[in-house]
C-alpha cells in the first residue's frame, strides 16, 4: 500500500523493529530481525529438524540391509520415494530457516522507506508487518505438511517392502536413474506442497520490489520499475510497474518469477537463494529462489506467462496483468500479416518420412512456438517420451506400461516392460497371424463343409473396430492391396443395433464365413451378444460342431474363449500394456487385415508406424511432427480456447480416419483431473470431428468459415481449427479430355484454396472495390484468421497409413503428457456401463412378467415413465412383449 505520512511514524516503526530484533536474537537463532512471532519460529524449526533426522534414520535404516533382498523394480520405486522425500524434507527445513532472512531484508525494506519519507499511518504500518506475519505462517503450516507426507512415505515404502535397500552410496549411484521411475501421485502429492512454499516466497519477494524507483533513483509514486541485479548470474532484472502505486499490493509491482532463474529440474528439489542488489539504493537482498517443475504445476506457471483461457491457469493474481500479453498481442495480428512474413512461414514447414507439414497457417509467431517448446521443457517431455517408450508404467491409475509402439516395433528391437523385452512376444503372435491368414488365403485352412473361407467378419466394438475399420477402408480401393483382396470380404460387426447386424451378416454364406471376435477379456457386453447372435447364425446352417472352424479370437483371455468353443489354438494374444484405441498395430487389426489383404500389406502399414515412432522419439521437439501437432492442439485449446477440431482428408479413401481419431483423442485426453486427481485448472481436451473433402464444404464449412466469433479476450467463440490432409498421387487416376484439370488436381485445388481461404478471409474493403452490393457485403465478409495446418502425403498406401495413424496417435499424448492427465485410461466410459446393467435387469424382468416398471425399480421418474413407454406390448421382437424361447433373426438370414 502506498506510504503517506511514513516521516511521521518512524520513531514508532524503529521502535516495533528493534522489539523484533530483540526478540529474534533471544532464540539464538541465525536470524537476527524476524518481525514475525519468533516462539512459533523456533519451535516450527526444531520440529522440522527433528522431523529431518526421523526421515535420515529412515533412511539409514533401510540403507544397512542387504541389497540381495529386493528385486531390482522394488528397489528402484523405493529409491525414488526416498530420493524425491529427502529433497523435500531437506528443503522444506531449509525454507523455514530462509525465513529470517526473508524477514531481515524486509526490514531492511521498511528501514529504507523509513529513511525516505512518504506517507502511512501507524496502523498502515501494523496492517503491512501483519500480511508478512500471515505470509510466513502460511508457509510455515505448509512446510510441516509437507514433512509429514514425506515421512508418510518413507514409512508406507519399509512396509511395502518389507525387505532390504542397498548402502547408502549405492542409492545415490541409481537416484538420479531411477527417479523418474517414480509413481506421479507419489511425486504430485510433494510437488503440490513444494509449489505452497514457493506461492510464499514468491510473495516475500513481490513485496520487497513493491515501491518503485524513479529512473533516476529515487523513490516514486509509482508507474516506473524497481532495477535490481542477481549477484548469483550477474543478470539484470527488474519489478513490473503499474500506473498507480496504490494498487501495487494487487497488481503486481513484482519481480519476475524467481524459480527457474537458475534452472530447474524434473523432481521437486529444494529452495537455494537468490541475492540482489538495488545499484540505486546500494541495498543487497536475498530471497528464494525455488524450482518447481513438476507437472501440471509447470504447466500452470508457463500458462500463466503465455496467457490461457480461464482465470484458474494463471498463476497468481498478482502476475496477472502480463500473463494475457501474450496472447493478446497473437490476438491482435491478422494470419493475411503473418503469412506475409516468408521468413516466419518457411520456419513453420517441415518435412519427415515423405510427409510435408506446413504449420504457417496457425496464430502462432516465431514467440510463440518458442513458448511452446519452454512449456514442453517445463512439462517433462522428451522425459516423458521417453518413459513411454522405456516401458515406465506411466499410465499411473491403472499401473501399466503403454507400449502401442511395441507392437509394430522391428524384430531386432529392444522394448521392455518389467525389465522383459517384449518383442520378442509380439512378433510370435505376428508370425502366427502370418502363417494363418495365409492358410485360409490359400484354402488349407478350410470351413465346416470344406469351402475356402472367402469372407471374415470382424467383431469389436470402439477401438477394436474404428481404427481396423479405418486402415481397411482406406486400402479398399489402394491398387496393389485391391488386387490382394480380389474375392474376399471383409465385415465390421460393432454395435449391438440388431440392425447392425442384419447389415453385417446380410448376404453372406456361413460355409464360406469366418468371424474374428476381438474381446480383450471376453466379457464385453456388446461384443459377446453380437457373438453369440453371429455364432447362432453359423450353427443354424452348419450345426453346432462349426465354432471351432469359422470361429477365431483376438483376446488375453484363452479360457473364455474356449469354453465359447473355440480352438485354444485360435486365440490370438495381446497385452494389458496396449489400449484399445491405440490397439491397430497389434492382433486386434492384423488379424482381420491380414486376412482380407495378406500379410505383405500389414507388413508395410508396421513399418510406416514404426518409421513415425523412431521419428517421435529421436527427432529434436522443435523438428518433431508429432510434437508439434500437439503443442499447437495446447494452444488453441487452453490458450486461444478453441474447444474444437476438425479433420479433411481430401482424399476419400481416408474417410475413416476422423472417427478414429475421435475416439483415440477424446477417450484419451477428455480428462478433467490430473495425474493426482486434482481438477484442472485450465481448458484442456478438444472436440474431434470431420469429413473428407470436398464433401465437407458442402456440409458444415458455412460454420467454420463465417460462423460467429465471440469478441471476447482470450476466448475463441466458434473458430475451427482444421487439419487439411492432402495425397501427391491418388489412389486412382482419372482425367477427361478436354477438362482443364484431372479429377485429382481439381480435388487438391480446393485443397489448397481452403486452407488460405480460411487464414487471409475477404474484407469489407475488397468486397466494395469489386462492386459488391452494400447489402451483401456483410453476407459475404470473411474475417479469416482463422487456423489450420496442412499435411501433404506422397500417397496414400499401406505404408503412409502407418505413418499417419503414429503421427496422430503421438499428437494425443503430446497434449495429454503437456497438460499433465492420463492420456491412457478412460474410466467415463464406466458408469454408463454399470447403470445399464441395472436397466437390463429391469427390462428383462418387465418383458418375463409383462409388467409395467415402477418406483421400486428404483430408476427414477422419468426413465421410469420412458421405459414403460418403450415397453408397451407388441414391441418386442417376439411381438407379444415377452422375451420368448426361440431365436428371432431379421428375415432372410437364417
Amino acid at each position: 500500500m502506498q506510504v503517506r505520512v511514513l516521516a511521521e511514524e518512524n520513531e514508532a516503526l524503529r521502535e516495533t523493529v528493534e522489539e523484533l530484533s530483540a526478540t529474534l536474537a533471544a532464540t539464538g537463532a541465525s536470524v537476527a530481525a524476524h518481525g514475525m512471532r519468533l516462539d512459533a519460529l523456533d519451535a516450527g524449526s526444531s520440529e522440522l529438524r527433528s522431523k529431518v533426522a526421523t526421515n535420515a534414520t529412515n533412511v539409514s535404516t533401510l540403507a544397512s540391509r542387504k541389497a540381495a533382498e529386493v528385486n531390482f523394480a522394488d528397489f528402484s520405486l523405493l529409491t525414488a520415494r526416498v530420493v524425491a522425500g529427502e529433497a523435500v524434507a531437506a528443503g522444506a527445513a531449509r525454507a523455514a530457516s530462509e525465513a529470517g532472512l526473508q524477514v531481515a531484508a524486509l526490514r531492511g525494506a521498511v528501514e529504507m522507506l523509513s529513511e525516505g519519507g512518504g506517507g502511512s499511518t501507524g496502523a498502515g504500518g501494523a496492517r503491512t508487518m501483519g500480511a508478512f506475519d500471515a505470509l510466513f505462517h502460511t508457509r510455515l503450516a505448509s512446510v510441516e505438511g509437507s514433512v509429514k507426507a514425506v515421512r508418510g512415505e518413507l514409512r508406507a515404502a519399509v512396509v511395502e517392502l518389507g525387505g532390504s535397500c542397498a548402502s547408502v552410496a549405492q542409492l545415490d549411484e541409481v537416484a538420479a536413474a531411477v527417479a523418474t521411475r517414480a509413481r506421479q501421485a507419489d511425486i504430485q502429492t510433494l510437488a503440490t506442497q513444494q509449489a505452497a512454499l514457493a506461492t510464499s516466497i514468491n510473495g516475500m519477494a513481490e513485496w520487497l520490489a513493491m515501491r518503485p524507483e524513479t529512473a533516476d533513483g529515487a523513490k516514486g509514486t509509482g508507474g516506473s520499475a524497481t532495477k535490481f541485479k542477481c549477484l548469483t548470474c550477474d543478470r539484470e532484472i527488474q519489478s513490473q510497474g503499474t500506473p498507480n502505486g496504490r494498487d501495487a499490493a494487487a497488481k503486481g509491482l513484482v519481480l519476475p518469477r524467481l524459480d527457474g532463474m537458475h534452472g530447474t529440474t524434473s523432481m521437486p528439489s529444494g529452495p537455494g537463494t537468490v541475492r540482489l542488489k538495488s545499484p540505486a539504493r546500494g541495498a543487497e537482498y536475498e530471497v528464494g529462489a525455488w524450482t518447481t517443475a513438476s507437472v501440471p504445476m509447470a504447466v500452470e506457471s508457463s500458462l500463466g506467462e503465455m496467457g490461457g483461457s480461464g482465470v484458474g491457469a494463471l498463476g497468481s493474481p498478482v502476475r496477472a496483468s502480463r500473463a494475457h500479453a501474450h496472447v493478446a498481442d497473437v490476438n491482435d495480428t491478422h494470419l493475411r500479416d503473418l503469412m506475409a512474413d516468408e521468413a516466419r512461414c518457411a520456419s513453420l514447414i517441415k518435412e519427415a518420412g515423405g510427409i510435408y507439414a506446413d504449420f504457417s497457417r496457425q496464430c502462432v509467431t516465431g514467440k510463440t512456438m518458442e513458448l511452446l517448446l519452454s512449456l514442453a521443457e517445463a512439462a517433462g517431455l522428451s522425459a516423458k517420451i521417453e518413459a513411454m517408450f522405456s516401458g515406465q508404467h506411466i499410465n499411473a491409475a491403472e499401473d501399466r506400461a503403454v507400449l502401442h509402439v511395441a507392437t509394430r516395433a522391428r524384430r531386432e528391437q529392444v522394448i521392455t516392460d518389467g525389465g522383459v523385452n517384449v518383442v520378442p512376444e509380439v512378433w510370435e503372435v505376428l508370425d502366427k497371424i502370418k502363417a494363418f491368414s495365409e492358410s485360409v488365403r490359400s484354402g488349407s485352412w478350410s470351413g465346416a463343409t470344406g469351402k475356402p473361407l472367402t469372407n471374415v467378419v470382424a467383431i469389436g466394438i470402439g477401438g477394436s473396430f474404428l481404427g481396423p475399420l479405418f486402415v481397411h477402408t482406406a486400402l479398399e480401393t489402394e491398387p496393389s492391396a485391391s488386387s490382394a483382396a480380389s474375392g474376399r470380404q471383409l465385415r465390421f460387426l460393432a454395435n449391438v443395433d440388431p440392425i447392425d447386424v442384419a447389415a453385417a451378416l446380410r448376404g453372406l454364406n456361413p460355409e464360406v464365413t469366418l468371424v474374428v471376435i476381438v474381446s480383450k477379456t471376453f466379457t464385453t457386453a456388446e461384443t459377446m451378444l453380437n457373438a453369440r447372435t453371429v455364432r447362432k447364425w453359423l450353427q443354424a446352417k452348419l450345426g453346432d460342431g462349426c465354432v471351432s472352424k469359422h470361429m477365431v479370437a483376438v483376446s488375453t483371455n484363452t479360457e473364455f474363449a474356449t469354453q465359447f468353443g473355440i480352438d485354444p489354438g485360435s486365440v490370438f494374444g495381446f497385452w494389458d500394456w496396449v489400449g484399445g484405441r491405440f490397439s491397430v498395430c497389434s492382433a486386434v487389426g492384423m488379424l482381420p487385415l491380414a486376412l482380407q489383404y495378406g500379410f505383405e500389406q500389414c507388413a508395410s502399414f508396421l513399418e510406416g508406424a514404426n518409421m513415425m515412432d523412431e521419428h517421435f522419439q529421436g527427432v529434436p521437439l522443435k523438428d518433431n511432427l508429432p510434437v508439434l501437432l500437439g503443442l499447437l492442439c495446447v494452444w488453441n485449446a487452453s490458450f486461444l480456447g478453441h474447444a474444437t477440431s476438425a479433420i479433411l482428408p481430401y482424399c476419400q479413401a481416408l474417410a475413416k480416419l476422423a472417427p478414429h481419431i475421435q475416439q483415440v483423442s477424446m477417450e484419451s485426453n477428455g480428462k478433467g483431473v490430473d495425474m493426482a486427481g486434482n481438477a484442472l485448472t485450465f481448458d484442456a481436451g478438444e472436440v474431434d470431428f470431420g469429413e473428407p473433402g470436398t464433401n465437407g464444404q458442402h456440409s458444415f464449412y458455412q460454420l467454420i468459415h463465417q460462423g460467429r466469433v465471440i469478441p471476447c479476450d482470450f476466448i475463441g467463440g466458434r473458430i475451427i481449427p482444421c487439419d487439411f490432409i492432402g495425397v501427391i498421387d491418388s489412389q486412382q487416376g482419372i482425367a477427361l479430355s478436354g477438362e482443364v484439370v484431372s479429377n485429382h488436381d481439381e480435388l487438391m485445388c480446393n485443397f489448397f484454396a481452403q486452407a488460405d481461404a480460411l487464414a487471409v478471409g475477404k474484407t469489407p474493403e475488397a468486397l466494395r472495390s469489386e462492386g459488391v452490393p452494400e447489402g451483401l457485403v456483410p453476407h459475404k465478409t470473411f474475417s479469416g484468421n482463422r487456423p489450420s495446418t496442412s499435411l501433404l502425403l506422397p500417397a496414400c498406401n499401406a505404408h503412409t497409413l502407418g505413418q499417419l495413424l503414429a503421427l496422430y496417435e503421438h499428437r494425443v499424448a503430446v497434449a495429454g503428457f503437456v497438460w499433465g492427465i492420463n492420456s491412457f485410461d478412460q474410466w467415463g466410459v464406466e458408469l454408463g456401463k454399470v447403470l445399464a446393467g441395472k436397466v437390463r435387469k429391469t427390462v428383462a424382468d418387465a418383458r418375463k412378467q409383462a409388467r409395467e416398471v415402477d418406483a421400486s425399480d428404483g430408476l427414477g421418474y422419468s426413465t421410469t415413465r420412458m421405459l414403460n413407454k418403450f415397453l408397451q406390448a407388441g414391441r418386442g421382437p417376439h411381438g407379444d412383449g415377452a422375451s420368448g424361447s426361440s431365436d428371432v433373426f431379421p428375415a432372410g438370414l437364417l
